[in-house]
């Protein structure tokens, strides 16, 4: 089977043993730091070089050992989890689970499998995966805060939302962020929601624009029936100015 480093990671360290056909010739913890992981290259500079570190891919935790093995130029098996598992159940039926005891399977069990060598790509393929991942997450970001901005004008003020388009615009925030309460209209005037809208708008409004607005948040405001009260703790969510817009 070669020489294999089989490292189980956890945050900020890993526990690490070495195998020569199935024989264990050392193992300890490597420490994820400058002094930690200069020590760990020490010992590979006096191991065979087939070595072949392999370790299981934990997302953010695993990443710094992954980038320890491409700056030095090391041969090393990335495994997904759903694999690793598999591999660390072959011939045992024990359930329980340590570091050490993981760390000695993958190494023990290393000939058995078929563990392709992961291969440094360059970085624009790297940048394009992470920015391709970091889409997304801002995209179910928008997405939840959509619907929270939904569900929670359902219970404050549902008839402002027909002044929304299918997405969610500065505009609409503003509005938010001014009425989320029909009693917020109510005690005020039309000529001062104009201004106010006006104001606070990073949007370009025509003053013809923003009164029409005014009298229909006023309309609006008469007909709605919410379910939560002005001092609700629901409304602080929307981080509101009140003070703001009873002192203007």
């Amino acid at each position: 089977m070669g020489t294999v480093m089989a490292l189980d990671v956890s945050m900020g360290k890993s526990y690490k043993v070495v195998y020569d056909d199935q024989q264990c010739l050392s193992e300890g913890e490597v420490i994820h730091s400058q002094a930690g992981f200069q020590e760990l290259l020490y010992e590979i500079y006096t191991l065979p070089e087939d070595l072949m570190l392999v370790f299981e891919s934990t997302g953010i935790y695993s990443k710094t050992l992954e980038t320890f093995c491409q700056k030095n130029q090391l041969r090393y098996c990335l495994l997904n989890p759903l694999a690793a598992k598999k591999q660390l159940e072959q011939g045992t039926l024990r359930s329980w689970k340590t570091d050490k005891h993981d760390a000695h399977k993958l190494a023990q069990v290393h000939r058995q499998n078929d563990r392709p060598e992961k291969l440094d790509q360059p970085d624009i393929y790297h940048d394009i995966r992470d920015l391709s991942r970091f889409y997304q997450e801002v995209e179910e970001d928008i997405k939840r805060t959509r619907m929270y901005l939904h569900n929670a004008l359902q219970l404050s003020f549902p008839e402002l939302e027909r002044f929304f388009s299918s997405r969610v615009t500065p505009y609409a925030l503003t509005l938010i962020d001014l009425f989320p309460h029909p009693d917020f209209v109510l005690q005020t005037s039309k000529t001062k929601i104009k201004n106010l809208l006006i104001r606070s708008t990073t949007k370009k409004i025509s003053e013809n624009r923003a009164k029409q607005n005014a009298s229909e948040i006023f309309e609006y405001a008469k007909e709605s029936y919410p379910a939560v009260s002005s001092s609700s703790v629901k409304l602080k969510r929307f981080n509101i100015t009140q003070d703001n817009f009873f002192n203007d």
